[in-house]
């Protein structure tokens, strides 16, 4: 039986300095966040920011973003490709009412467009899209 308490004793102690250690190095990564990034929702911000410029934009993710906004059986999608300076993409798609409100807004910015999209924008820098 003393040796079953001795063995409980030191697993506790293991389990103490275990989670002391983790509360300790956690506390620093907070504070290295906040110091150098201006807190951890500032660096979700980047960090969505860089995974988003090295995507592939694909058709149906534009597709179903537009048929999620439609709001009138009469809307019309339209999207804009622009080439920028440093060989990315920006893609904006806008849905707009019959009498040319925009009612919704997205830009995408990404390192290249799937094929279908790239076919669907081919040669031209705006594609009309009926919803």
């Amino acid at each position: 039986m003393n040796v079953l308490a001795v063995l409980l004793v030191i697993l506790l102690a293991i389990i103490g300095i275990v989670v002391f250690c983790v509360w300790y190095l956690l506390g620093k990564v907070g504070r290295y966040i906040g110091d150098n990034f201006g807190g951890a929702k500032n660096l979700a911000i980047k960090v969505v920011e860089e995974i988003s410029r090295v995507f592939t934009l694909a058709w149906h993710t534009v597709n179903a973003w537009f048929g999620g906004h439609k709001v009138s059986t009469r809307d019309v999608g339209h999207l804009f490709q622009q080439r920028l300076a440093n060989g990315e993409f920006r893609v904006v798609g806008g849905v707009f009412s019959a009498s040319g409100q925009v009612r919704q807004q997205m830009t995408w910015e990404c390192s290249e467009l799937d094929d279908e999209l790239r076919r669907r924008l081919y040669g031209r820098s705006e594609l009309t899209i009926e919803l």
